[in-house]
């Protein structure tokens, strides 16, 4: 029997693990290549995070003492966030998930916003609907922009937090808080520029972005 319990840290590598098996499956269900895996201690950087700073809405499931599903979500603010759901290729539409998903979601209780950034599972997909989220399109960019950058950039760091929550606050209404500190460790760089601010991942690649105007995006 399937049961559920708050994750605790040292959950992490057990949790990373059980992620990369299940999207490697969802993959080759797909006739896809297994997505490169990072660097799993700055992975299990991020798992710690949520753990630590949202212990509500860090849940796993367990069956006879192995962990077969996970969902992380995060408050910050008035806004709240599903940073993953994760099942078992195994424990899938066994309502596992509905169940990890409805543990999270009572994290949102009272917030202004929910943001979920979704994958194409459609039975992911129904479980958000559930919730009662509206769907917004998505698209995926490869390749150099053909853009210039603005004078002034510079590589920011913690002492900038406070810069990039005045940004956040003015574009979606809350800040990232704590989790731009988390990502820094996770060796992501901030840029900063006059009007906004990115976090690009190593090796290039843009994590987060948000700015004042157009032009400074």
């Amino acid at each position: 029997m399937v049961q559920l319990r708050p994750m605790r840290v040292e959950d992490t590598e057990e949790v990373h693990e059980l992620i990369f098996f299940t999207f490697d499956a969802l993959a080759a269900s797909r006739g896809r290549p297994p997505e490169p895996r990072p660097d799993p201690a700055e992975a299990h950087i991020r798992y710690r995070h949520l753990v630590e700073h949202d212990p509500e809405g860090a849940w796993v499931a367990t069956e006879e003492g192995r962990i077969v599903g996970c969902a992380l979500a995060l408050r910050r603010e008035d806004v709240w966030g599903l940073s993953l759901l994760v099942v078992h290729p195994e424990a899938q539409s066994s309502g596992t998930g509905s169940a990890l998903l409805r543990a999270a979601h009572r994290y949102a209780a009272g917030a202004r916003g929910r943001i979920i950034m979704a994958s194409p599972d459609p039975r992911a997909l129904r479980a958000y609907f559930r919730l009662g989220l509206e769907f917004h399109p998505a698209a995926v960019a490869i390749g150099t922009p053909r853009v210039s950058a603005p004078a002034g950039i510079r590589e920011g760091g913690v002492d900038d937090i406070p810069f990039t929550a005045a940004i956040d606050r003015q574009v979606r209404g809350a800040a990232h808080g704590p989790d731009i500190g988390a990502l820094l460790a996770m060796n992501q760089t901030l840029l900063i520029a006059e009007r906004g601010y990115a976090v690009a991942r190593p090796g290039g690649g843009v994590r987060l972005l948000a700015a004042l105007d157009t032009d400074a995006a």
